[in-house]
């Protein structure tokens, strides 16, 4: 998946195919975060 700044992004999904995180650029975030992405 390619984001809107052209970052290659990758969701992991873990039981019952529920996101657990996702992984932007090697840094993991905790599904659930409101953290906006850097450069927004």
């Amino acid at each position: 998946m390619i984001d809107a700044l052209g970052n290659k992004t990758e969701i992991r999904y873990g039981e019952k195919n529920q996101p657990i995180g996702i992984k932007i650029n090697g840094r993991k975030n905790c599904a659930g975060n409101t953290m906006p992405k850097e450069g927004l």
